[in-house]
């Protein structure tokens, strides 16, 4: 987990001034895949090593000093493709 808490920054210059938390999942997925695999694995004996990474990825974002929480409520769709709420970040300048 620490490489892809390593990664976030860059991924996070990366999106809009406002993004979600599914939104930063699918860059860091897709951009960094051999790290967003690593985390799966470490995670594997889990009931829901994407839910577990997920909720350390949104904690990690709330200690930040580069973003900001917004709401909780935006709702868009997450890796899997189905729609559910989760949070709405802002980039500090």
């Amino acid at each position: 987990m620490d490489t892809l808490f390593e990664l976030i920054p860059s991924i996070v210059d990366s999106l809009s001034s406002q993004f979600t938390t599914h939104e930063l999942i699918i860059a860091l997925a897709q951009k960094h895949q051999r790290e967003y695999i690593e985390a799966l694995y470490e995670h594997r004996k889990s009931e829901r090593p994407f839910g577990t990474i997920h909720s350390k990825i949104g904690k990690y974002l709330k200690k930040t000093n580069f973003v900001r929480f917004v709401r909780l409520d935006e709702v868009d769709k997450d890796i899997f493709g189905q729609a559910s709420k989760n949070a709405l970040w802002e980039k500090i300048p």
